[in-house]
C-alpha cells in the first residue's frame, strides 16, 4: 500500500489536474541545463548529435520500459530531453546558415505552450473549441498578402508531401468525380520535371497512381524547363487518351 501511495503521488505530480507552477519550475530547470550545453545560444546545433552509430546507443538507452514510475525530479526527464534534442538546429544562433527557419517569437511560444498544456485536439470544434477558427484566420491573412480578394480558404497539412498529396487528390477528384468509389483510372498521368522534389513521387505512390504513370519533362543545365518540349509531351499524352489532372515543377 505504501508503494501504491508513493506511485499515486508521483502521478499527481507529473499529471496535475490543474495548472500550477510545477510546469514552469521543471521547464526552467531543463532549459538551464540545455543553455549550459550550448554556452547560451551560440552554437548552431545543440551538442550531443548521436548519428554516427545510427542512433543505436540512444535507442538502447531509452527503449527499456521502466518497471517503476519515475520521479519527475530524479534527473531522468532532464537526461531524456537533452539526449534526444542533441543535434537539433538552433535557430537563435547568429552562426546558423541552414535551410529556412527562424527563432520562435515569444507570442508563438506562449500560444503553443498553452495549447500543449490544454492538450488541444484540432480535429473538430467539439474537441478544439474556437481553435478551429485559427486556420481560417491564417488562410485569410495569406490570401490578403497574396492579393486575393473575397473569401479565402486553405488546407493545413503535414508539410510539403501533404500539400502535394492534397493538390493531386484535388485534381483527381475534379477530373474523375467517381474516383472516390471506383478508384483511379489507368489513363491518369502526372507530369513532373526530371528534377522534381522527391515528395511528388511519394504523393503519387501514396495515392495509388503509380510511379509508372508519371511523365517526366527534361530540364536544361540551368534548371529551366523547355516549354516547347513540355507542350510536345503533354499534347502527345493527351492525344493518346491520357488525362492529366495535375502538373508539378518544384526542384529538389
Amino acid at each position: 500500500m505504501e508503494q501504491h501511495s508513493q506511485d499515486l503521488d508521483k502521478l499527481r505530480s507529473s499529471v496535475p489536474l490543474a495548472s500550477d507552477d510545477r510546469l514552469v519550475q521543471v521547464w526552467r530547470r531543463v532549459r538551464r541545463r540545455i543553455s549550459t550545453l550550448m554556452s547560451g545560444d551560440e552554437y548552431p546545433r545543440i551538442p550531443g548529435w548521436r548519428r554516427d552509430d545510427g542512433y543505436e546507443t540512444l535507442v538502447r538507452r531509452w527503449s527499456v520500459f521502466p518497471d517503476q514510475i519515475q520521479d519527475i525530479d530524479d534527473g531522468t526527464l532532464d537526461d531524456l530531453i537533452c539526449d534526444f534534442i542533441g543535434g537539433v538546429v538552433n535557430w537563435r544562433s547568429p552562426d546558423l546558415h541552414y535551410n529556412l527557419g527562424s527563432a520562435v517569437s515569444v507570442a508563438a511560444l506562449v500560444a503553443y505552450a498553452v495549447a500543449l498544456d490544454l492538450n488541444v485536439y484540432l480535429i473538430n470544434d467539439g474537441l478544439a473549441g474556437n481553435v478551429v477558427a485559427a486556420e481560417r484566420a491564417v488562410a485569410a491573412i495569406l490570401g490578403d498578402l497574396a492579393g486575393i480578394s473575397g473569401s479565402t480558404g486553405g488546407l493545413f497539412t503535414f508539410g510539403g508531401t501533404g500539400t502535394i498529396l492534397y493538390a493531386i487528390k484535388s485534381g483527381l477528384r475534379r477530373a474523375f468525380p467517381e474516383s472516390q468509389r471506383q478508384g483511379i483510372p489507368s489513363s491518369v498521368r502526372v507530369v513532373l520535371t526530371e528534377e522534381a522534389h522527391f515528395s511528388h513521387d511519394r504523393a503519387v505512390d501514396w495515392l495509388g497512381v503509380g510511379l509508372g504513370q508519371v511523365l517526366r519533362v527534361p530540364i536544361g543545365e540551368d534548371g529551366r524547363t523547355s516549354l516547347p518540349l513540355a507542350e510536345s509531351i503533354l499534347r502527345r499524352s493527351l492525344s493518346s487518351g491520357d488525362v492529366i489532372p495535375v502538373m508539378g515543377s518544384q526542384l529538389r
